[in-house]
């Protein structure tokens, strides 16, 4: 991914959008008991990762990325205490 790609894919207006019309919408359908795992793939800078911390604060949430750069942004995020971070491909095992 380019840096400009990065730029418009992280932007806030992204990360607005995807709350009100996308994952946030669904998520509010789900009750916040459930899951107590939740693997996260492609997590980016976190913007899923926070919408599912805040949603499921019980639960253990794995958030990976292919990209260091990116895994480093989210991890700066300090209330996601219930989330990892990992570094992965998505083509590679899980543990």
């Amino acid at each position: 991914m380019t840096s400009c790609e990065k730029m418009f894919v992280n932007s806030p207006i992204q990360r607005y959008c995807h709350q009100i019309f996308g994952l946030g919408k669904f998520l509010h359908k789900i009750p916040s008991d459930f899951p107590a795992r939740i693997l996260e793939i492609g997590s980016g800078v976190g913007f899923t990762t926070q919408l599912l911390a805040k949603k499921f604060p019980k639960a253990e949430i794995t958030a990976t990325d292919f990209d260091e750069d990116l895994i480093k942004l989210a991890q700066r995020k300090k209330y996601l205490n219930n989330v990892y971070f990992q570094q992965k491909r998505s083509c590679e095992p899980h543990d």
